[in-house]
């Protein structure tokens, strides 16, 4: 018979955020949206698995606010204590990071054709969807455990990671280890789908609580 473990858990690994914003140009395959760089670092010092080593790759968000300039944020998510569900974290850091930026307001001066920020008058990033990511580790083929913790993982025959975003299905990762039957699969989408829920409304009750 499968099993589901409780759902209830949200990720442990700590980490520290920070945070750069600057004004660039766009990129050329996307002329209209500024993007986001973002960079997950995992050192000797959070556990012993891991090794220094270089930054990871890339992503893109964000709008564009001149015909030649978009904004571009730099989001550094350091990880202190490694316990396991490294993704779900970081994904979760960083959406909750996005919901609490404020932009400067800019205007653009044609005369000279330069840029001025004023600290008056600051705006929200604008979230159209939040993505909740939700990973369950497999054990014996047929024991489903959401958010395991780094042991979990160390004990666990593969693991499967589902993305949601409000009522969308955004991903599906099976990186090999025990297969996962229809049955399975359906049942950590439709769990992924409730725990996307219940995350974005304690993320929200916590970010109307923090003072901007």
């Amino acid at each position: 018979m499968d099993k589901m473990a409780d759902d209830s858990r949200i990720a442990r690994p700590l980490e520290f955020y920070r945070q750069f914003i600057e004004i660039a140009a766009p990129k050329t395959e996307h002329p209209k949206r500024g993007y986001i760089v973002p960079n997950v670092e995992l050192s000797p010092m959070c556990s012993a698995m891991f090794k220094p080593g270089p930054p990871g790759d890339q992503a893109q968000c964000l709008s564009v606010f001149t015909d030649q300039h978009v904004w571009v944020l730099y989001c550094d998510l350091v990880c202190l204590n490694y316990d396991g569900n490294l993704t779900d974290t970081c994904v979760l850091a960083l959406l909750a990071a996005l919901k609490n930026t404020r932009l400067p307001l800019v205007t653009w001066n044609e005369e000279d054709e330069s840029l001025a920020t004023e600290e008056k008058g600051n705006t929200p990033v604008t979230i159209k969807h939040c993505p909740v990511s939700s990973t369950f580790a497999v054990f014996d083929n047929h024991v489903l455990l959401v958010d395991p913790t780094k042991e979990e993982e160390d004990l666990s025959t593969g693991e499967v990671t589902v993305v949601t975003a409000d009522d969308q299905l955004c991903m599906v990762r099976k990186p090999g280890g025990s297969p996962l039957n229809a049955g399975q699969l359906a049942d950590c989408i439709d769990r992924a789908f409730s725990r996307n829920k219940e995350v974005a409304r304690l993320m929200n009750e916590t970010l109307n609580r923090v003072d901007r």
